[in-house]
């Protein structure tokens, strides 16, 4: 049923129904702009279904302004009183009449009573339907001012903006506004008067048009107001990233989509701002640790951490994983922290999903954490700390108040940003054995401390639940625990180690081109098969040393064989593979260089040694005529024997050094011994000749 001044769907045009008079309905067009009221049959229209009173967006919503009253008090003037029960307006030719006598009497315009005329009916035969709606006069083609306004002082003219330069408007906004976040809007004005709106003089020198002659700043302050909205300039300024994380409206909680404990655990990283020194000289600075924590999304508890010198890498991601499952009792023991059992509820128990950077979670080794342990690692996007809330504030901001607390050698990050900042690094003197005592202190003290504005269910509520992290979990736990699962601390250290393939040769497990070795295959003599055919096992190894690694057994496929490094590179003990990589790079850079050295040192020996080589040729030729070839062997061991007993005559053994305060004994005298060459001999060299001067200088003194 339709009712008077409600609105329907005809055709797939909205009509609002104005007055039924007998079997006639006056209705007029909602959809076109130029409509006015018809009648149509009642029961035509009867049965139809009147849309919702809400899908009407002629009438005003929302309390009206006073200068939307003003203009409504105008309109009403100038209609005078409209007898709403009376057809005699919707009549065209009657119509007519009507707005010429009244334009005459009001003293209007006859377009304006035209106007308000069709509003009347459109908006519902109300006052309220005369209001205007401000929020649509906006800029029409382009034009911002289009001659409105008072003129300004001193004579000056009102420019009048038009389509070309809305285009320049968008120009510099795209090429100079959106580029910087840093560039403000008078810079981008400046940027527009110097691009377009210049000219020269007779010289060629440009200068800028003066007011009135070019758009003002209010303008393009205007424009921007209308062509962007304040998310759109933002997201163009700052970025999405940026937007979504400093500027976006924060509707929801992190909490609406977390079932319970064990459900999201959150891991983050980040550098504690606290100077550490050496254990073995508290003198020298070693610099400031890395923090990385995994904490429980909907309890708050901190499930495992770890402190250390690593940079922030899948290197420390893998400690803390093994921190969950590790002994907590033996880890206080090594840190002098009383244990307590209560204070550790979730040991070896894993989430359904972790929530980490992509960073260091980036990556192939982080996969045997889904395959071997059933955790989906989901990793958020970057630069946006706000997906995982609760590892940015609960651990990271609340132990920075713990560090401000007095703890020396903190140092804030805004002091970097300080003129002439404090060198808080001068009153360092915690070790990192301490620095970890107090992080596991304050672990332990966080997960007992109650939460001030902790949202807690009806049922928690309900059962008096403190608001404490080991609290929370412990009685989340129960409906959880169907759903979570412990690991070993043994399955997760394989779990978390690498895994590759090595090669069984006769020097041993080559692998990363090192060699490793064991007892068990030396004594199951696979070094010596390996001779005849090398074969290749899994191995699964740590990153950072590279001391040790596990080798499958050849032979048992479950089995792991621990392998130590051989004597020859043992110089890379204590050292990661990426260190090794380093070296081993460098030192093979070195092999073009040395490659081309032992080749200019051969060339240049060769080259010296020619003119010897030379020299014996023509000597043969010369003193060997007559003599055949074969015939040069006969007399050999006599020739050698005579070349070995002048080899004796030339070389003489000197007396050792004796001390001052030692007995004198008889010096030797060495006399030069005169050498006869025999008469069958050959002639000395000049090698041999050089020798016997130099051994008679030394006799000589």
């Amino acid at each position: 049923m339709i009712y008077r001044n409600q609105v329907f769907k005809f055709e797939r045009e909205r009509f609002r129904h104005l007055l039924t008079v007998g079997d006639t309905a006056w209705v007029i067009s909602l959809d076109d702009p130029k409509a006015w009221p018809v009648g149509v049959a009642w029961a035509e229209i009867r049965e139809l279904e009147g849309l919702p009173l809400s899908a009407d967006v002629t009438l005003h919503d929302g309390e009206a302004t006073a200068a939307m009253l003003r203009v409504r008090d105008v309109a009403l003037v100038k209609l005078g009183s409209l007898d709403a029960e009376s057809t005699e307006l919707f009549d065209p030719v009657k119509r007519s009449q009507w707005v010429t006598r009244r334009a005459q009497a009001v003293g209007c315009s006859k377009v304006s009573l035209w106007k308000y005329l069709r509003q009347w009916w459109v908006g519902g035969q109300t006052p309220a339907g005369l209001l205007p709606v401000f929020a649509r006069c906006k800029t029409n083609q382009g034009k911002v001012t289009r001659g409105r306004g008072r003129p300004r002082r001193f004579g000056i003219p009102i420019y009048q903006v038009n389509d070309e330069d809305i285009q320049r408007f968008h120009e510099v906004v795209r090429t100079v506004y959106t580029r910087d976040g840093r560039i403000q809007i008078p810079d981008t004005y400046a940027a527009l008067i110097d691009q377009y709106y210049q000219y020269a003089d007779g010289n060629g020198e440009l200068f800028s048009r003066p007011a009135g002659e070019r758009p003002s700043i209010k303008q393009f302050r205007t424009f921007l107001k209308n062509a962007f909205t304040r998310e759109e300039l933002l997201r163009l300024r700052k970025g999405d990233k940026e937007f979504e994380r400093e500027h976006r409206q924060k509707l929801g909680t992190v909490m609406e989509d977390c079932l319970g404990v064990g459900h999201y655990f959150e891991a983050d990283a980040t550098i504690a701002d606290v100077y550490l020194v050496a254990a073995n000289d508290i003198r020298k600075i070693i610099g400031k640790p890395t923090l990385y924590f995994i904490i429980d999304r909907y309890s708050r508890l901190i499930v495992g951490w770890y402190i250390g010198l690593e940079n922030p890498s899948w290197a420390c991601a893998k400690q803390a994983i093994l921190s969950i499952v590790q002994d907590k009792a033996m880890l206080c023991a090594s840190l002098g922290v009383e244990y307590d059992p209560e204070d550790w509820p979730a040991h070896q128990v894993f989430p359904k999903q972790i929530l980490a950077d992509l960073g260091e979670w980036m990556t192939l080794a982080s996969m045997r954490i889904s395959d071997d342990l059933e955790v989906t690692v989901a990793n958020v996007p970057g630069q946006r700390p706000d997906w995982k809330p609760i590892a940015e504030s609960a651990g990271f901001k609340l132990f920075r108040k713990r560090l401000e607390g007095g703890i020396p050698g903190y140092d804030p990050p805004e002091n970097a940003k300080r003129r002439q900042g404090k060198h808080y690094d001068k009153d360092a003197c915690l070790t990192l054995q301490e620095f970890s005592r107090i992080v596991l202190e304050y672990v332990i003290a966080h997960n007992r401390k109650p939460m001030k504005r902790y949202q807690r269910n009806f049922k928690e509520v309900g059962d008096n639940v403190m608001p404490t992290p080991i609290a929370l979990w412990n009685h989340n736990i129960v409906d959880r625990a169907g759903q979570l699962t412990r690991y070993s601390e043994e399955r997760v250290r394989h779990a978390l180690l690498q895994r590759d393939t090595a090669t069984f040769t006769d020097e041993g497990i080559q692998f990363k081109k090192l060699h490793y070795s064991c007892p068990e295959a030396v004594a199951g003599g696979w070094f010596v098969n390996a001779r005849v055919s090398r074969f290749k096992v899994d191995v699964a190894y740590e990153t950072r040393l590279v001391d040790t690694i596990l080798v499958q057994h050849p032979h048992r496929s479950t089995e792991l064989i621990e392998c130590r490094l051989l004597p020859r590179c043992q110089r890379y003990a204590g050292k990661s593979f990426a260190e090794v990589a380093a070296i081993k790079l460098i030192d093979e850079a070195m092999t073009p260089a040395i490659e081309h050295e032992r080749l200019d040192v051969s060339i240049r020996s060769k080259r010296k040694t020619e003119h010897i080589v030379d020299a014996a040729k023509r000597r043969l030729k010369e003193q060997g005529r007559g003599v055949k070839r074969h015939a040069r062997r006969a007399d050999t061991k006599p020739a050698r024997a005579r070349e070995l007993t002048r080899e004796r005559q030339a070389t003489v053994l000197l007396s050792p050094a004796v001390p001052q305060d030692a007995p004198k004994a008889p010096v030797l005298q060495l006399r030069p011994i005169a050498i006869a060459a025999p008469d069958d001999a050959a002639p000395m060299t000049a090698l041999q000749k050089a020798a016997l001067e130099a051994r008679q200088r030394i006799l000589k003194g």
